[in-house]
């Protein structure tokens, strides 16, 4: 039995995870995009430090 507020935020990441298939995916897809902005960060500071 869910609570109001779960059961909203199920409603809210119910499509989320259909469209991904797992929220182990999504997790993955968002550290990756995290790990790509740092990557870009970097190689942005590395060029301007030349």
């Amino acid at each position: 039995m869910y609570a109001p507020d779960e059961a909203r935020l199920g409603v809210l990441f119910s499509p989320l995870e259909s469209l991904t298939k797992s929220s182990i995916l999504t997790d993955c897809v968002l550290r990756l995009n995290l790990a790509e902005v740092a990557y870009q960060a970097l190689h942005l500071v590395a060029i301007l430090m030349k």
